[in-house]
């Protein structure tokens, strides 16, 4: 984690009365909270926060009802551009009324907020600190992941820099060579063949300094590089969910039934194991079945891949041992998110 990992805390409220009630759920837990109510300014004063640098932002959004969230954040982005809520890694959650929970449930099925809780006209301090502390955690769990990528993706690009400046002087140097003689030979001047040799050791040692600098975080990352079993029996299904995952730092790994899995399983410990309800030979459901039944794989998150959207599939699926559930198609932020959080809990 990096030195300057600080998490950023926001709080988005719509009247005093509500920001008294807040005062009082934060004050141990959070300092230096940035308070903004939902009007016109503080909408210019919130887009000019979120232009600085943040490592990770926790958004606490705490309203009587919901309907002013919406128009709000719509001012926010009029000022500081379509992509400002998602430019700084950072989770969400809503705070509200008891009449307000079906919206707010709503809300957060549809991945606006990760979780909500309420305040009036009873509420429980500690259950609303304890759920804050959560989503915090998971919000630095995401930016870690976040920054370890970036970190890896850098060191592996000036690697890539020195290599291609490193072929690009060796490849000068021998078309003149080719040009003034043909291939570089003994009948060469003495200072011809020294200025070759210099240029190159030159940048093989830039080059030598770079690998070994990068090599022990590269190490660091591959040792901690999360593993996800795909089990889906359509081959286009997981060329998308490869294609989604891989670019973010996770390996994985295929399968095309509940078979495969349990055999992968005898050389491989997955962080998450991404679970299709209806495949031959053997379903999700069974599947499930097996690996709750055995201490060594029971432990092992696992999330439903299913395009049935009846309750009784989701109820059998968490009734099993799934800790979660994706219908089938799904956008790529939905499954990241899903898949960092499980991931984010079991480190």
């Amino acid at each position: 984690m990096s030195s300057d990992a600080v998490l950023s805390v926001i709080l988005i409220y719509d009247t005093p009365d509500t920001l008294d009630i807040m005062r009082q759920v934060i004050a141990t837990r959070f300092q230096g909270v940035a308070k903004y109510q939902m009007d016109i300014v503080s909408a210019q004063k919130l887009a000019e926060k979120l232009s600085e640098e943040h490592y990770a932002i926790l958004f606490i959004y705490a309203c009587g009802d919901t309907e002013e969230i919406t128009p709000f954040k719509r001012k926010v982005i009029e000022t500081g551009g379509k992509d400002i809520f998602g430019r700084w890694p950072s989770e969400s959650i809503l705070i509200c009324d008891k009449a307000a929970r079906t919206a707010a449930y709503n809300l957060c099925k549809s991945e606006v907020f990760y979780s909500y809780e309420t305040i009036r006209p009873i509420y429980d301090i500690g259950k609303i600190r304890l759920t804050l502390n959560r989503v915090g955690r998971y919000a630095m769990n995401i930016a870690n992941l976040h920054h370890q990528q970036l970190e890896r993706d850098n060191m592996v690009g000036e690697i890539e820099k020195s290599r291609a400046e490193l072929d690009l002087v060796i490849k000068n140097v021998n078309d003149e060579q080719a040009d003034k003689h043909g291939e570089p030979s003994a009948d060469d001047s003495v200072s011809t063949l020294l200025e070759f040799k210099r240029k190159r050791n030159e940048m093989l040692s830039i080059l030598a300094r770079k690998i070994e600098k990068a090599k022990p975080q590269l190490l660091k990352t591959a040792i901690k590089q999360p593993v996800v079993i795909v089990a889906d029996d359509q081959p286009v299904m997981q060329k998308i969910v490869r294609s989604i995952l891989e670019p973010k730092g996770f390996k994985v790994e295929l399968a095309a039934n509940g078979q495969e899995v349990l055999q992968k399983l005898d050389s491989i410990k997955p962080n998450v194991i991404l679970l299709d309800v209806d495949m031959p030979i053997m379903g999700g459901i069974e599947t499930l079945q097996i690996l709750q039944s055995m201490e060594s794989t029971k432990s092992i998150p696992v999330i439903m891949l299913t395009s049935f959207s009846e309750k009784e599939t989701f109820e059998a699926s968490v009734e099993h041992g799934a800790i979660d559930y994706i219908i089938k198609p799904t956008s790529p932020d939905i499954l990241l998110k899903k898949i960092r959080h499980v991931i984010s809990v079991k480190i």
